[in-house]
């Protein structure tokens, strides 16, 4: 799946008002938007660490790009 895959998904279960289908919609989006994020950073070539940092590092990374 992409990164607009998850978003896409998101997009649908947020439509349902349960408490469920709103947490996983808030899940999805979170890991589109990582997705999204990833492929940004390889794309400018900053390859993130596979490892159990990736997030917080993805996370700096895009803090710290002005």
């Amino acid at each position: 799946m992409t990164g607009d895959d998850f978003i896409i998904l998101a997009g649908k279960l947020a439509t349902n008002a349960d408490e469920a289908s709103l947490r996983s919609a808030v899940s999805r989006a979170y890991y589109g938007a990582f997705h999204l994020a990833l492929q940004f950073l390889d794309d400018i070539e900053r390859p993130v660490p596979q490892n159990a940092n990736a997030h917080v590092y993805v996370a700096r990374q895009l803090q710290r790009s002005g």
